[in-house]
């Protein structure tokens, strides 16, 4: 008769629900409304902890209720839901099981916050120019979280393409763990504060340059375009530098070797003969140029190489 009346008791159970069994002599399983387990498999014995544990000598609690969620995922277990897995599992031992309506169960993990993300992108932003004050990004599409399985993540950070002092770029950062590897793309806004130089008066074309014609401003570059640096000696404008403009890179070189223009001495060598002469430059050349001369006596045009100032060599 008494083993009737626990074989009915335990069919109630697994047919309407998780009815608690109140008898002292009968474990009781608590399950508490938010759980996390090791994975990657969901065991019933991973739901909650044995109270009365005396009689659960012997009492196996390794029910497969199937694989545990994702990464940063919830599986839920309603309680009628639960009593239907143990019924199809044939579980049949007495176990009184105590829980609210429904437990949510997590896997172990790791999160990646976007913080995180953005401090290895932020590394590999170069401020090695005494020029620039500060160098940032505002990143458009970080996740606020990445969830992983659980251990020591190594987070790295590298530029695709070319890096712009300031504008548009996009970065790939790489997460590993032993084997594992997560990879997210991440675009953004590169900015920075720098100092550079403001025109203090108008600078014609082709004038010589140097700092006295400048002050420096701290301000955030626009373009990247700024020059950042100490301006070289004989060096010159491009282009009309209006007062209150800022050096650009564009606007400035260094000054010719020959000037269009000017009388040039110019080495005329065939085989073992040279010949010294003058000419007038066709346009500006720096070392190494090939520019072309004008020969005034005979009227003609010759191309000759720039090899010092004011001189060209010529070879036939």
């Amino acid at each position: 008769m008494a083993k009737y009346f626990q074989v009915f008791w335990l069919i109630l159970t697994l047919t309407c629900g998780l009815v608690s069994v109140k008898a002292d002599n009968i474990p009781v399983l608590e399950i508490p409304e938010q759980v996390i387990v090791p994975g990657p498999k969901i065991y019933l014995s991973d739901l909650g902890s044995i109270r009365n544990p005396s009689p659960a000598e012997g009492l196996d609690l390794t029910v497969d209720l199937g694989p545990a969620p994702y990464p940063g995922r919830v599986r839920v277990f309603s309680r009628d839901y639960l009593g239907l897995i143990l019924k199809q599992k044939g579980f049949n031992q007495a176990l009184d099981i105590q829980m609210g309506n429904q437990v949510e169960v997590r896997v172990e993990s790791t999160c990646i916050t976007a913080a995180e993300l953005e401090a290895a992108i932020q590394k590999e932003l170069s401020q090695d120019n005494p020029f620039i004050i500060r160098r940032w990004i505002e990143l458009r599409n970080l996740p606020a979280e990445t969830w992983l399985n659980k251990g020591e993540w190594q987070i790295k950070a590298s530029p695709l393409g070319e890096l712009p002092l300031v504008g548009t770029a996009i970065f790939r950062v790489t997460l590993t763990k032993d084997n594992e590897i997560k990879t997210i793309n991440a675009s953004g806004k590169l900015r920075a504060l720098g100092r550079v130089y403001q025109a203090t008066r108008d600078i014609s074309r082709h004038s010589l340059i140097n700092e006295a014609a400048f002050q420096l401003i701290e301000t955030e570059l626009t373009n990247g375009k700024e020059f950042l640096g100490k301006i070289p000696q004989d060096t010159r404008s491009t282009k009309l530098i209006q007062k209150g403009r800022i050096l650009e890179i564009n606007s400035m070189q260094s000054v010719p070797l020959v000037t269009k223009g000017n009388y040039v001495n110019v080495i005329v060598a065939d085989g073992k003969v040279a010949i010294k002469m003058t000419g007038i430059a066709g346009k500006d050349g720096w070392l190494g140029d090939q520019i072309a001369i004008h020969n005034q006596t005979s009227k003609k045009v010759f191309q000759g190489r720039v090899i010092g100032p004011n001189l060209v060599e010529v070879n036939f």
